[in-house]
């Protein structure tokens, strides 16, 4: 099952970052995000637990991706392509017509994640991790 989050479940998404990618943005930066309309987090509910979640802003016609995650023991259930999958269909509803993101260069795993959903790399920037660089992907929300 996937919900809109809200305050109430801050703590879900920090406890769902930190499992699957070793850091959070962080408390203030979620209290910040869900009091901002152009604010999108959904949650994905699997056995009455939190194991995923993405987060996006939508501006007009435009959306860039925030953060996306799925707990490590939950990974490669097919959980991820089903959150993605669901915010494409939201996104088309909401007449977007592109998606933006970055991802590590180094994280071949969600490169080639984005590339299956027809993602195309449009930049690259160095060191924008401070030890690797950033790949900017575009989707066409179709």
């Amino acid at each position: 099952m996937i919900i809109k989050a809200s305050k109430e479940y801050i703590k879900k998404i920090i406890e769902i970052e930190l499992d699957a990618l070793g850091h959070t943005l962080g408390e203030s930066f979620f209290e910040l995000e869900m009091d901002n309309p152009f604010s999108h987090i959904y949650l994905y509910e699997k056995d009455n637990e939190f194991v995923g979640y993405i987060s996006l802003r939508i501006v007009d016609e435009k959306a860039e991706l925030l953060n996306f995650g799925v707990k490590k023991l939950y990974q490669n259930q097919g959980i991820g392509q089903k959150i993605f999958s669901f915010v494409l269909e939201d996104l088309k509803k909401e007449k977007v017509k592109t998606l933006i993101l970055e991802v590590r260069s180094k994280n071949h795993t969600a490169i080639h994640f984005y590339q299956k959903f027809g993602g195309k790399k449009i930049h690259e920037l160095k060191n924008y991790y401070g030890d690797d660089d950033a790949h900017i992907y575009l989707l066409e929300v179709k």
